[in-house]
Formats: structure tokens, C-alpha cells, sequence
């Protein structure tokens, strides 16, 4: 059985945290926070929850990240201090995970290090978003899910379910990934008896259940729109935009305004951010109904033309693998800019190494037959992977970029195993 090992200070967690505390402290002295256009949602949000006043609550947000916002304070600065500590945990997990997985601190070492290193989640620390809470909430899932490998522990469970929860309810695409839990948990346990499961689905899945259901229950009373968050009708356009000229007369005046500002705009990514007040003004609906409404004309095209959906999702699964910097290096000093500029490219192309290099490892190891249950975390976490990529496809096309930071300590924590398992049967 896998046993998870006390934490002891030594030479390789001193020099991981030596590292992740100067880096962060270096990105202090020549930045800020970063506030981009999705910030002031989820600022707006927050300030609703410390208040106690939905009066102007449109579901856009759920409320794991505007949780840590009240935590600080509604203080974008202490937001950016709070995510760098959240940094640094994470780093933290992905060593102790390798670590666990290899029985090896100095691979335990690299990964935290490569983890804490990775420009794609030391720099947008900085963001006032949401992607550094979720790797962290992720990251601490899996570190989770490994107790509960052998473990009867109702804490860990419980830390396991909730956990996900907020998981899902900081990043609501998120939810793809209990599934993938479940299987696991459920399947991949060999020796667990059947008693033992229906006691582990029960404190794993009942936090997860609970935190779910009280937001949709939430937002079906607030706005009668029963789901997570009102986004999903304008994320599909995204995708249906592209042939929207294609819709039936019934999707009128929606077809002609976005067809307005598609034009205008000379692209139908992001059109609907700048279409949707005139679609909402000539047809009296309000935020979430309209989302009902995109939602329904977007299924409707999908099912008349399949191919050009399957198509805008291919591009879509491409794009979430390749690493941009989404967030901006220009409020750094201009010195700096053309330093960040290279730190960047290099980061991206160790990722994509990674990421060429994991899938070939794992078909090496396949035929070798790693032992269990280490193999069966490592298809958790893959499993992980893949089904953000998937849900991230099907609904989202635009920034699909974003959706792979939270799953990088996974394809880094993967990748470092693949490389000590190879070399060890090499």
C-alpha cells in the first residue's frame, strides 16, 4: 500500500522553499496586482457576499474566489500576497506528492522546483483571478485523494469532498474532474471491500454534493436559473458564433445583433461581450434568461451543424496546450520586460516538452506494468487532465489557455515520475 510520509525538514526542502520564497519575493519588488476586466466580476461578487445584497446578483461568478477576496479584505494587494502563499503551497504538494510517488526527495525536489519556477503560475500570482486558487485547490485534491488510497479516515474524506467542492465552485468547468475521482476511488483500490467503499463515497461525496446543490439551489431562488453560473449560453457562442448567420428565423433580433457586431468586430470571439447589452435591451431579458435563450440557440446549431461545432472543438483541444501569457508583462519596468520576455518562452518550452514527453513515457511504462496503486494515481491525475481539456473544448473557445494553468502541477508531477520510473527500467 502507498503510505503518505511525514513531513521532515532537510537539505531538499529547505533549498525548495528557499526558492519559491525568493522568487516571489523578487516578482514583489518590480510588480503589482493585475487587475484585468474578469477581476471587477468576481470583486463585485465578493462585495455582494460581505454585504448580504443580491440586488444586483447576475450569477456570472461562483463564490470560492470571491471568498478569498473577503479574506483579504477586498485588498488587491493582500489578494497577490495570499496568492503567492497559495503558490508556494502548491509547489509544496506537487514535492511531497513526487516525493511519495518515487520515494525520492531529490525528484520530489525538481518537481516543486519546476513547479515553483513555472513563469505560467509565479507571474500571474499577480492576477486578481482565479487560476492560482484552483491549481492550489486541485493540487491539493490529488494530495487528498493519495491519503485516501489507504485511508479510513473520515477526515480525509470529508477534506477530500470538500475539497472538490470548492474546487468546483472557485472554476465551475471543474466539475468534469469528480468523475474522474469517483472512478478511481471506487475502482482502482484493490483489497478495499465493498463496505469500505460505500463508507468512502459517503464522507467523499456528501461535501461535494452539498456545497453544489446549495449554489444551484441559490441561484434557482435568486434568478430561477438552475445551474452553477450563468455563463454557459454565452460560452457556447463562442463556438456558434462563427456560423450564426446559419440560425432560423425564430433566433431573431439575437441572430442580427451578433451578426452586427461580429462584423464590426471582424471576429465572432468575444463578440457576444459586446453584443449582449443591445440583445438584452431589444428583447427585455434579463442576464441568466438571455444565457438561457444563447444556450438554446447554440444547441440548436450544433445539432444542425455538427462538423462546424467539431471543428471551432478541435482548435479549441489544441489551443488549451499551448502556453500563453495571458496576463501583462508590461507592468513590469521596461528593463525588465525583454528578461521576462525570454523567461517566458523558456518556460513554455520546457511545458510543452513535458507535455510531448509524458505520453510516450506513460506507453513505456504501460507495457511494464508499474505496480499499483502509484499507477492508479497516475491515471487519476491524467484522467484529471484530459477531462478539463475535454469540458474545457466543448463549451469555451477564446481564451482556452487559461483552463490548462490549474492543471500544470499535474503534467509536472506526472511528467518528473515518468522520468524516474523510465530511468529506474531503463
Amino acid at each position: 500500500m502507498l503510505h503518505m510520509r511525514r513531513f521532515r525538514p532537510d537539505v531538499y526542502w529547505f533549498a525548495f522553499v528557499v526558492l519559491a520564497v525568493a522568487t516571489r519575493i523578487a516578482v514583489w519588488t518590480f510588480s503589482g496586482p493585475i487587475i484585468l476586466d474578469d477581476s471587477a466580476t468576481y470583486l463585485e461578487l465578493a462585495d455582494q457576499i460581505r454585504h448580504l445584497d443580491f440586488s444586483n446578483y447576475s450569477g456570472i461568478r461562483t463564490p470560492g474566489y470571491p471568498l478569498l477576496m473577503i479574506a483579504a479584505g477586498m485588498n488587491t494587494h493582500t489578494v497577490w500576497i495570499f496568492q503567492s502563499v497559495i503558490g508556494v503551497l502548491t509547489g509544496a504538494l506537487v514535492f511531497s506528492l513526487v516525493s511519495d510517488w518515487t520515494k525520492s526527495k531529490g525528484a520530489g525536489c525538481i518537481a516543486g522546483g519546476v513547479q515553483t519556477l513555472n513563469p505560467f503560475q509565479l507571474l500571474p500570482e499577480a492576477t486578481v483571478l482565479t487560476e492560482t486558487l484552483t491549481a492550489f485547490l486541485l493540487t491539493l485534491s490529488l494530495y487528498l485523494a493519495t491519503r485516501a488510497f489507504d485511508s479510513h479516515s473520515r477526515v480525509v474524506h470529508l477534506s477530500l469532498g470538500s475539497t472538490l467542492g470548492l474546487v468546483v465552485l472557485t472554476r465551475p468547468l471543474f466539475l468534469a474532474v469528480i468523475p474522474v475521482y469517483a472512478t478511481v476511488l471506487w475502482f482502482g483500490r484493490p483489497g478495499i471491500s465493498g463496505h469500505e467503499r460505500n463508507f468512502s463515497a459517503l464522507w467523499a461525496a456528501g461535501p461535494t454534493v452539498f456545497l453544489l446543490a446549495a449554489w444551484v439551489a441559490f441561484n434557482s431562488i435568486m434568478l430561477g436559473y438552475p445551474g452553477l453560473t450563468t455563463l454557459t449560453g454565452y460560452n457556447l457562442v463562442q463556438h456558434t458564433g462563427a456560423f450564426f448567420e446559419l440560425a432560423p428565423d425564430q433566433w431573431e433580433p439575437l441572430r442580427s445583433i451578433f451578426l452586427r457586431y461580429r462584423d464590426l468586430l471582424g471576429t465572432h470571439t468575444m463578440a457576444i461581450w459586446a453584443a449582449h447589452p443591445d440583445m438584452r435591451m431589444e428583447t427585455g431579458y434579463s442576464f441568466s434568461e438571455l444565457s438561457l435563450r444563447l444556450t438554446a440557440m447554440s444547441l440548436d446549431l450544433i445539432v444542425s451543424h455538427p462538423l462546424r461545432y467539431i471543428a471551432s472543438v478541435g482548435y479549441s483541444l489544441i489551443q488549451f496546450w499551448i502556453p500563453f501569457a495571458w496576463w501583462h508583462l508590461r507592468t513590469y519596468p521596461g528593463p525588465l520586460q525583454g528578461y521576462l520576455a525570454k523567461y517566458v518562452l523558456a518556460g513554455a518550452a520546457l511545458l510543452m516538452g513535458l507535455e510531448l514527453w509524458t505520453p510516450v513515457a506513460l506507453v513505456f511504462l504501460w507495457r511494464r506494468r508499474p505496480i499499483r496503486p502509484v499507477w492508479n494515481l497516475i491515471m487519476l491525475t491524467c484522467g484529471v487532465i484530459i477531462f478539463i481539456d475535454v469540458a474545457q473544448a466543448l463549451i469555451e473557445r477564446g481564451e482556452n489557455f487559461r483552463y490548462s494553468a490549474p492543471i500544470q502541477p499535474f503534467v509536472v508531477a506526472v511528467a518528473v515520475w515518468a522520468a524516474r520510473f523510465t530511468g529506474s527500467r531503463a
